[in-house]
């Protein structure tokens, strides 16, 4: 039996970009995996830009259309959003880990990369939210946390780095930014 939050949440969650993004790698997948695109599996250039993508999808996924009719619940905002990420979370290492199965083999911190990602985008989602509401509204402070997995990525193509050097790092900001944010 599950927890009286998880089918209402199931419901309300927008699993539309993790969709879009699942059937993207999909397309993507199909000729990749058959040799047609000239790699052996998941190219090493796509993985970053792929995680990028999921992470982003599961921080748009964030998103809480019912928020002003839900504030005078007793589940507070962050209560909801963090119901949100136990489902979104799963869905999204499950889509990378199909993609990461085109290769030789999966590893646990190629799992763990992902999260540091979509810990970065709630960390720049709550960041950008601000103490006591959202300055800079509710829509644009989950498109800073949806794009900072993606600059991340790109920044550190852009510096030379890998995308997932930092992972330890990432996780930190990220569940310091789920601690802090209980308020926003």
């Amino acid at each position: 039996m599950s927890p009286a939050w998880v089918l209402p949440t199931v419901r309300a969650t927008s699993w539309w970009p993790l969709a879009v993004v699942a059937c993207c790698l999909a397309v993507v997948a199909v000729p990749l995996h058959a040799g047609a695109l000239g790699a052996d599996g998941p190219a090493d250039d796509l993985l970053g830009p792929v995680a990028a993508a999921l992470a982003a999808a599961a921080v748009a996924g964030l998103r809480d259309p019912a928020a002003a009719l839900l504030a005078a619940v007793p589940a507070p905002a962050p209560t909801r959003r963090t119901h949100r990420l136990v489902l979104l979370v799963p869905a999204a290492l499950v889509v990378w880990s199909a993609w990461l199965a085109l290769g030789d083999d999966v590893r646990p911190p190629d799992l763990l990369a992902l999260v540091a990602l979509v810990a970065l985008g709630l960390a720049g989602a709550l960041a950008a939210a601000g103490r006591g509401g959202a300055p800079v509204g509710a829509s644009a402070a989950l498109a800073v946390g949806t794009a900072a997995p993606v600059v991340w990525v790109l920044a550190s193509r852009a510096g030379g780095h890998g995308w997932d050097a930092h992972v330890g790092a990432l996780l930190v900001v990220g569940a310091t930014a789920l601690v802090l944010g209980r308020d926003r």
